[in-house]
């Protein structure tokens, strides 16, 4: 059997791949609370009588936010109890903070080894499993599979490169995806893919992109929204904003060269920039130091530097190295720049939240991981998409100094946005016909 393959195969690629976690661990932090889950030992209530117990796993942050509307739902729903689990530190510390009252237990994901899967299987005892987007853990799945237990993957998707992977390496297909109950597909595109990788067309089904209904348009009234700029802000209220959204290396450099460039042309701008790791901020810090014409601060350690005595034509740059404070650094800025769109990376980072709350964005090539969010916005004109430096300086000129073209990205984007709610009754839905 290929599951035996795999439960072999699974700890020789784990001590290869060691030093790696370990490296990140030590970089992010946050991880020694969740050491005992990952290896099955984790703390469960007794299942009540009469109760359906969901084990909801989402690996991070975004994922987590993508189905905040769907486990109010849930909660809401009778005779349901939830088991959330995550992967990462950020995401286990934000899962506590905004699920540990809905949820029965928060718990952190185990490797995917068989004793681990195997262990944490029998203490949740779920009668439903969900994984999100593109999680595949093969002992995980076959865990579902051999106890009888319907798992649902919610929100799929599957990018370029893992789509690629998939169809090079056919044995995958039978391991996974062979075994899944149900997929709710985020768009098209994406069942498409799932069924050309050899699952049953009969178990896809098309439900929409979950973080459409995630993201609330409503975001600070106007006296916390200037409080929030006030307070992080050294520059007049009247300067406008570009904002990098979690952007990835090299990417920071680019924009600050741009904006230099664009603050030396007395465009009177300021650079937020939001790395996608906060624990990046030793590397960004040290790239700061080395440029001229700037000033910077960091939201972890506000003291504004500079090796000028006059700060007066200096481009500020302020990094938001906290975690959960993108959404607010979206609501104040004029253009927001998707990260992860800009060569070498290709994947992207969602656009979504910067479309529900009136941003206009750009980005520099098509989101490999939402590309059917991004044909929705390039058919309806509601987004810039340029990855050639000196032509994006050019476009986020024009689009900084036209209001005009601004609003009307933000009316278009409003649309797309519209018109893509409704996945969390749906996804509800499927999930509802398996209690």
């Amino acid at each position: 059997m290929l599951i035996w393959v795999y439960r072999f195969l699974f700890p020789l690629l784990f001590v290869l791949a060691l030093p790696f976690y370990l490296l990140r661990m030590l970089r992010r932090k946050g991880y020694r609370e969740m050491l005992a889950g990952r290896v099955g030992n984790i703390q469960v209530p007794q299942k009540r009588d009469a109760q359906t117990r969901i084990w909801i796993q989402a690996v991070s942050v975004g994922e987590l936010l993508a189905i905040e509307t769907l486990i109010e739902q849930l909660v809401a729903t009778e005779n349901v109890e939830l088991v959330i689990s995550t992967t990462t530190s950020t995401g286990y510390k934000l899962a506590k903070e905004k699920y540990e009252e809905n949820a029965i237990a928060v718990v952190s994901f185990p490797l995917d080894f068989y004793l681990f899967s195997k262990k944490s299987w029998n203490r949740i005892s779920p009668d439903i499993a969900i994984i999100t987007e593109g999680e595949i853990w093969p002992e995980h799945i076959h865990q579902a599979h051999r106890r009888n237990i319907p798992l649902v993957l919610i929100n799929g998707r599957i990018s370029d490169r893992s789509f690629r992977r998939m169809q090079k390496y056919g044995f995958f297909k039978n391991l996974a995806f062979t075994k899944v109950s149900k997929v709710a597909a985020s768009s098209h595109l994406d069942a498409q893919r799932f069924v050309e990788i050899g699952v049953d067309q009969s178990k896809v089904s098309i439900t929409g992109n979950l973080k459409f209904d995630a993201v609330s348009p409503n975001g600070m009234d106007q006296k916390t929204k200037a409080a929030f700029l006030s307070s992080i802000s050294k520059s007049s209220s009247s300067n406008l904003i570009l904002l990098g959204a979690s952007t990835w290396p090299g990417e920071e450099e680019m924009l600050i060269d741009i904006s230099i460039l664009l603050k030396k042309e007395s465009l009177p701008i300021d650079l937020f920039l939001v790395p996608r790791h906060a624990e990046r901020r030793g590397e960004l810090r040290s790239m700061l130091k080395g440029k001229e014409g700037i000033r910077w601060s960091f939201r972890s350690n506000p003291d504004w530097r500079s090796d000028h005595t006059s700060d007066e034509d200096l481009l500020h740059v302020y990094v938001g190295d906290t975690t959960g404070e993108l959404r607010k650094f979206v609501e104040i800025a004029d253009v927001a720049v998707i990260g992860k769109s800009f060569p070498p990376h290709k994947d992207g980072q969602t656009p979504v939240e910067a479309i529900a709350l009136g941003t206009p964005i750009v980005y520099g090539r098509t989101l490999g991981n939402f590309r059917a969010i991004c044909k929705n916005l390039e058919e309806a004109e509601a987004c810039v998409k340029e990855s050639e430096p000196t032509l994006l300086k050019e476009k986020l000129q024009k689009l900084l100094t036209d209001q005009s073209i601004r609003l009307d990205l933000v009316a278009k984007g409003k649309t797309v946005f519209d018109r893509s709610k409704g996945s969390t009754e749906r996804t509800l839905e499927l999930i509802k016909s398996y209690f």
